[in-house]
């Protein structure tokens, strides 16, 4: 009813200690049913007004099933070739590509194949 993830609501959103976010340092974070699929928040938290993370995709997932939608805007970088669909219109994502995704775009990514893949993402307003 609210259109927010459960989690969101037992988050922590403390300040982090300081500016800069040590890999092993990382927050993970992730919505309930997708097990698989790993987000790494790159910012040291989600006060600020954009949020950046590190989207791990295994192979052969298929989030078109359950696609995201947000009132912000979101910009990607593909670390690894990736199929993203916008409003149903499938995109095929090379290696070091990026796409910009307009707010309140339905979006899911596939990944094909056989090997996990990589995306980096900014959203601005932070929505995890």
């Amino acid at each position: 009813a609210l259109d927010t993830p459960l989690f969101y609501f037992f988050k922590d959103d403390r300040p982090a200690d300081g500016i800069v976010v040590r890999k092993e340092r990382r927050k993970t974070l992730g919505y309930p049913g997708e097990r698989d699929v790993h987000y790494q928040l790159l910012t040291p938290d989600t006060t600020s007004n954009i949020e950046f993370c590190l989207m791990e995709l295994p192979p052969l997932c298929d989030l078109r099933p359950h696609p995201s939608c947000h009132v912000g805007e979101e910009v990607a970088y593909a670390l690894d070739a990736v199929d993203i669909w916008i409003d149903g219109v499938r995109y095929q994502l090379h290696k070091e590509d990026s796409v910009r995704i307009p707010a309140g775009a339905e979006h899911a990514w596939v990944n094909p194949a056989d090997a996990p893949v990589r995306i980096i993402f900014a959203l601005s307003p932070p929505s995890f």
